[in-house]
């Protein structure tokens, strides 16, 4: 997947890798089930479309700061899931290079600013499962992760529905 990077990104785009799975599965989710039941097509160069068109920053920040609400979390926002990304991506490898080129950072002091989480509770939370953090205790039951809640935010009644009924 080509993708147009933030910042000084921008000016290039950059291809990241993809998981087959994702891409082809008839299984959902996979990117071919999204595009075959739910993207509307308004706009052939956007993956992420709404039936008015492309799928704009502001409206996604709507839906993710919407969902984090919902499930208590109201500073959560679209960069969060990178800055997630990147720490767990850190935290399997310990390789902060591999980290830094995934993220597609010049400098590898950008990515270090990516692993602020792993400082004081978060380190001990990772470090010791069995420790009682008043935040996870709050995430949703569904295996401590927001997405089934972006999910029901993007496609259910509170935000987009399927352009088809065949789901």
């Amino acid at each position: 997947m080509t993708i147009w990077g933030k910042g000084g990104g921008m000016q290039k785009p950059r291809v990241i890798p993809i998981d087959p799975r994702l891409l082809a599965g008839r299984a959902y989710p996979s990117i071919k089930n999204y595009i075959e039941y739910w993207r509307f097509d308004t706009d052939d160069e956007f993956l992420f479309t709404t039936p008015s068109g492309k799928l704009t920053p502001n409206r996604l920040r709507h839906i993710v700061k919407e969902a984090g609400n919902a499930v208590g979390l109201p500073w959560v926002h679209p960069h969060s899931f990178r800055h997630y990304c990147a720490t767990s991506l850190y935290n399997a490898t310990k390789d902060l290079l591999k980290v830094s080129k995934y993220l597609g950072h010049e400098n590898i002091e950008t990515t270090s600013r990516y692993l602020h989480l792993l400082d004081g509770d978060l380190r001990k939370l990772i470090n010791n499962p069995n420790v009682k953090d008043p935040l996870m205790q709050r995430l949703p039951k569904n295996g401590g992760c927001l997405a089934n809640s972006l999910e029901e935010t993007l496609m259910g009644p509170r935000g987009l529905e399927p352009r088809t009924s065949a789901v």
